[in-house]
Formats: structure tokens, C-alpha cells, sequence
């Protein structure tokens, strides 16, 4: 009924109302308001509303999480897009992480923070982040200062590689990449093309 009398119509306390009664109610511009400045309540106060369950802590605690995932991730560009990287092909990968703690970076894929990949090249172990790229074809890490055959190491990572397989330059200066042979079907899914692989002494 406080509605109808912001209205400007009428209605009995049964219920009953005054012709043209709907046509009125539909020019309110809100119904909301319509009906607070008729009960005479106080207008709507955000910030006091806010504060009764303690919103200025809960805004500056999400800020302060957008600004450090924000950091994280432009640690993770510098690290594994920007930087000397090395990229390890996948082909017949087994991998282990833990999916609370991926995050996303964007085109270049996401980074795992922890990581083990074994893989026809070898085993992969990661404690300081790797990038997979969105489509699991490739992982990245941060190009090492020196390698030794068969073994290469960096601060967050560790790469043992199966014999027959190397790194060597990319196509961005101090960038590397795998070489080597992966144990892939032949086309037309016969036997594995082992020819040109190494094979473990007997």
C-alpha cells in the first residue's frame, strides 16, 4: 500500500486498489525507492554497510593478493618468456604437480611452481617454476649458465637427459632446445622408429 500511495493512487486496507493503479507504479523510475521514501527509511549507505562486516579488511586483503599474483606473474614472464629459456619438447610425457598451485600467465601458457616430467629425453625436476604452453606440446625453463653432458641444473630446476639427447642452440640468441630422437609410431602406426634412437647396452 506504501508503494501505491508513492503512486499517488489509493487502496482500500482489503486490498482493493483505484483504477489506473498499475500504469502508476510502472512510472516509478524504482520500486526500492519508491517504497523507502514511504516507510521514511534512511537512504542506502555502502560504505557503512561495508564496514558493519568489516569490507575495508576484506578490500585491502584482496588488493593485496591482486598485487602480489600480479608480481608473481611478471616474476614468471621475466623468468620463462622473456629470458635466456630452454624449451623441452613433450612427446610421451608422464607429468606430476600440484593443480592448487598453477598459475596462468597468459598466452605463453601456465607456470607449475613444482614439477616432474619424464619424457623420452629423460626426467625433468622443478621446484622454481616451468612454463607449459597452453596446448602440453612444450615446457620451458630458464636457461642454464653451463651443462654438462647428460646432466644440466639451474637455481629451481634440475634436467637429466636419456642418452642420445642434447641441448643446443635456439633460434633466439642464448636460448636452447632439445636435440635428439623420440621413440614416436612410424606413420601408419607400425612399429616404432627405433633406428636412429640409442639403445641401452645390454
Amino acid at each position: 500500500m506504501a508503494i501505491m500511495r508513492q503512486a499517488g493512487g489509493t487502496c482500500t486496507p482489503g486490498g482493493h486498489c483505484a483504477p489506473g493503479w498499475r500504469a502508476r507504479i510502472a512510472q516509478l523510475a524504482s520500486l526500492s525507492d519508491a517504497l523507502a521514501a514511504a516507510v521514511d527509511a534512511p537512504p542506502p549507505d555502502a560504505d557503512r554497510a561495508a564496514a558493519s562486516y568489516g569490507g575495508p579488511a576484506l578490500r585491502a586483503a584482496e588488493d593485496a593478493r591482486a598485487a602480489e599474483r600480479d608480481a608473481a606473474v611478471r616474476r614468471y614472464r621475466e623468468r620463462l618468456v622473456d629470458g635466456p629459456v630452454v624449451t623441452l619438447r613433450l612427446f610421451h610425457v608422464h607429468i606430476e604437480f600440484d593443480p592448487n598451485t598453477v598459475q596462468p600467465i597468459g598466452a605463453p601458457g601456465s607456470v607449475y611452481p613444482t614439477l616432474r616430467v619424464v619424457d623420452d629425453w629423460g626426467v625433468l625436476e622443478v621446484t622454481g617454476g616451468a612454463l607449459l604452453n597452453t596446448d602440453w606440446t612444450a615446457v620451458v625453463i630458464p636457461a642454464p649458465a653451463s651443462a654438462s653432458a647428460g646432466i644440466a641444473t639451474d637455481d629451481g630446476w634440475k634436467l637429466t637427459l636419456a642418452p642420445g639427447w642434447r641441448l643446443e642452440p635456439d633460434e633466439r640468441p642464448d636460448d636452447l632446445r632439445l636435440a635428439g630422437c623420440s621413440r614416436a609410431a612410424a606413420p601408419g602406426g607400425s612399429a616404432p622408429a627405433t633406428s636412429a634412437c640409442p639403445t641401452a647396452a645390454p
